[in-house]
């Protein structure tokens, strides 16, 4: 018997998408999602999610190549600030790949309002080291060695005390069962991401829980400087979080380059009508 105003422990899925990781989809190698329908809207009560595990389930269905590949995931609350979960274990071929984490030990867990619930999350992808692998960071050669490749990745939460039942096989439910030939293409031999408009209008636009198009998110987190290294993986900071996410910058939909672009303008001006003089 469960005493009134009790809530029992239970689970959600939180999101549940596959999609072609690729260049043309992905901004510093983060894919953006929204979380699905079931999620809370306060994870503290009436079951207090914050204190719970994450389970993560990601299913590699294609890749270019053999290189070492990592992938984590980082949650953003309602506003800039972000946590991010552990990263799998280094893979190297198409698989299955599960791993799990209590929320409190996720990298800057505190910062986040949990009570606030979450906006959006983004997928990223590394490489062993790690460190993200989108073109801008590491240039289009690299990047070509880890993308495009296709995933399923499956989120769930459980509450404390509360039984994880795994997730079962990709269903309509949310989940991308077709995506305009884009799947087809990324597991052809050979296949290559060609970085065309299309291309990616053809990913986004069948994938409804991904809203943030990379054309609307230019700037979704603090760039690495050029020459920034592999940070070892014993100096990694606690909860897993390395390189290969910088998510605490400009985030999708800030607004800092609305606010930049009136001041190159007025500048520009000012500069045009000196030299006129």
């Amino acid at each position: 018997m469960v005493s009134p105003g009790i809530a029992r422990a239970e689970q959600f899925v939180l999101f549940d998408v596959t999609y072609v990781h690729a260049t043309t989809n992905t901004v510093m190698g983060h894919y953006y999602i929204k979380p699905s329908a079931e999620t809370p809207t306060n994870w503290v009560s009436p079951i207090n999610y914050s204190q719970g595990t994450a389970y993560f389930h990601l299913e590699v269905f294609s890749k270019p190549t053999d290189q070492g590949s990592q992938f984590h995931i980082c949650f953003f609350g309602k506003g800039s600030n972000y946590a991010c979960g552990p990263y799998t274990k280094t893979y190297t071929k198409p698989g299955v790949y599960d791993w799990s984490a209590k929320l409190p030990t996720f990298y800057q867990y505190n910062q986040v309002d949990w009570s606030k619930g979450l906006d959006r999350m983004p997928l990223i992808l590394t490489d062993s080291t790690p460190v993200n692998i989108g073109v801008e960071n590491v240039g289009a050669a690299k990047a070509a060695l880890y993308m495009p490749t296709m995933v399923r990745v499956v989120g769930i939460m459980v509450s404390p005390g509360g039984t994880y039942v795994p997730p079962g096989p990709a269903s309509d439910g949310g989940v991308v069962t077709s995506d305009a030939g884009a799947r087809d293409a990324a597991t052809t031999a050979g296949a290559t991401d060609t970085g065309a408009a299309a291309d990616r209008a053809a990913v986004l636009s069948v994938d409804t829980a991904a809203p943030v198009a990379a054309d609307s998110a230019k700037l979704p987190d603090a760039a690495p400087e050029p020459d920034e290294t592999p940070t070892p993986a014993a100096a990694k900071p606690s909860g897993g979080h390395g390189h290969g996410c910088q998510a605490g910058g400009a985030a999708p939909g800030s607004p800092t380059g609305l606010f930049l672009l009136p001041a190159v303008a007025l500048l520009l001006a000012t500069v045009s009508r000196r030299r006129r003089q």
